[in-house]
């Protein structure tokens, strides 16, 4: 129950950097695979990020 809400926070914060960096590189898009949903790492930064993060948990805690 835990790492569901370590992975919700996570993933608001990995959304929150991209969003600064994009503005600050003056971007609002990070692609144009998906036009209007800016971009395919906006679609998948959070499962990519809560991916890894769930893996660095689980190996913790079965070790």
């Amino acid at each position: 129950m835990m790492n569901i809400s370590v992975s919700g926070i996570f993933g608001q914060v990995r959304d929150l950097a991209e969003a600064l960096i994009k503005r600050e590189a003056g971007q609002k898009d990070s692609g144009r695979v998906i036009p209007g949903h800016g971009g395919m790492l906006d679609r998948f930064d959070s499962i990519l990020f809560n991916g890894l993060l769930t893996y660095l948990v689980l190996r913790v805690l079965l070790s």
